[in-house]
């Protein structure tokens, strides 16, 4: 699996239509990777790096809201690729103050 430090450097293209590279601070990955263990279960509102650093961190279930599905199909083929475990990814596909 990818580590953190190259997951921060190397950011993968989600956002667009996998065009942009965006996504959470540093500091923030960092101490979600730190706060999270597995068995945890987690809410983000959007998706993207943060996604995949709470997926990185084997929690048991993690719920990401975003209106855009080509973030989550992004998301999906990351994980295939670096060997992430995609199975705790709840995608709800909506904008979050509707959801």
């Amino acid at each position: 699996m990818i580590s953190l430090a190259q997951l921060i450097e190397d950011r993968p293209l989600i956002h667009t239509g996998r065009s942009r590279r965006m996504g959470i601070h540093t500091d923030l990955a960092r101490f979600l990777e730190e706060t999270f263990k597995p068995g945890h279960v987690t809410l983000e509102t959007g998706s993207g790096l943060g996604t995949l650093v709470f997926l990185r961190s084997k929690v048991a279930q993690h719920f990401a809201i975003s209106p855009d599905p080509t973030e989550f199909d992004a998301i999906r083929s990351f994980c295939q690729e670096h060997s992430f475990d995609r199975g705790p990814l709840r995608a709800v596909v909506v904008r979050s103050q509707d959801y």
